[in-house]
């Protein structure tokens, strides 16, 4: 591709971008700030203007901000969530609009439900994804999206022309300091609500119970992929035990956000924690540490998880475990 922005003869027209963002009101504005901190360090201000910008703000409803740090070429667009907003619904939504507008490339916002939804949308376009993404370099020859990985002490540089669909860091800055008001624009759809939740939700309401109180639970990391996932949910079938996973877990689109554990997201304390795939960083330990009983299922030796675990295998779980 040529250029990041497309061209019919000698006119050039616009790139065409929407961003996908699930926020509170109190961390809504910080959230578009952060985005709109992305775009401004990405493109210049020139091409920014000359571009169709898309937001669509996934909310609980509540008043929605007068002011944000945002472009004033923006178009905002926003969706109240029921409580118990069903996945399907969502992903809807968004592929609905996306289709509708064509648009170039599919940014989600920073947050993990953000990530964790772009990773469900790109397995059902059945397209390419590039995962937290802070910076881009353009140039005559050269158009790359930018990320960090082995924790932050390497630069990568992805091609643009290979992802549509991208999720941003979370550590983006965000600097953007010029304020626009929003003509906010309703999307005429309803999200519906997982009606089992919301009904067992209304019939318990007295009694507080939660899978995070099971006494099993098997706690899956990177090293699990959706090939090997059927296996998992056999398994904890088996045992009785609830399934719960990394923040990579989520990101890979496993599990929902909801069953994320670690210093993000949730701290659990069964009488006995299965921990499989996954490394051992001191941010998801930190999640896990009370359990009774920990045992880890890892094929690297070497892996951290071994040193908070009090049993541990070394193997790959598709040879260690066995269902009946």
């Amino acid at each position: 591709m040529e250029s990041i922005f497309k061209k019919q003869g000698r006119r050039k027209l616009v790139m065409s971008i929407s961003v996908i963002i699930f926020g509170e009101k109190t961390t809504l504005n910080h959230e578009i700030k952060a985005v709109s901190s992305f775009l401004a360090d990405a493109f210049t201000e020139k091409q920014l203007l000359k571009m169709k910008i898309d937001f669509f703000i996934f909310i609980p409803k509540q008043q929605l901000p007068k002011k944000v740090n945002a472009p004033k070429n923006i178009n905002f667009y926003y969706i109240f969530l029921p409580e118990n907003a069903d996945d399907t619904s969502i992903l809807d939504v968004i592929k609905d609009y996306n289709r509708i507008n064509a648009y170039d490339y599919i940014f989600f916002g920073t947050t993990v439900y953000a990530r964790s939804f772009a990773v469900k949308y790109a397995i059902q376009e059945k397209t390419h994804l590039a995962t937290n993404i802070k910076g881009s370099f353009f140039s005559e020859t050269v158009k790359t999206w930018e990320k960090d990985i082995f924790l932050g002490n390497i630069s990568k540089a992805i091609p643009v022309t290979n992802h549509r669909i991208i999720t941003l860091a979370k550590n983006i800055p965000a600097t953007y300091d010029e304020v626009c008001y929003p003509a906010w624009k309703a999307i005429p759809v309803e999200i519906q609500s997982n009606d089992y939740i919301t009904a067992y939700t209304k019939e318990n309401k007295n009694i507080v119970v939660g899978w995070e109180q099971a006494e099993k639970i098997i706690v899956i990391g990177n090293g699990v992929d959706k090939n090997g996932y059927p296996l998992i949910e056999q398994f904890a079938k088996q045992i009785n035990a609830e399934i719960a996973g990394t923040r990579r877990a989520v990101e890979n689109g496993l599990l929902p956000v909801e069953r994320m554990i670690g210093i993000s997201g949730k701290s659990i304390s069964p009488k006995l924690c299965i921990v499989i795939g996954a490394s051992g960083l001191a941010a998801f330990v930190k999640g896990i540490e009370k359990s009774e009983c920990i045992v880890s299922i890892n094929s690297d030796k070497d892996a951290l998880i071994f040193k908070y675990a009090d049993y541990g295998i070394i193997g790959h779980y598709q040879e260690v475990i066995t269902v009946t």
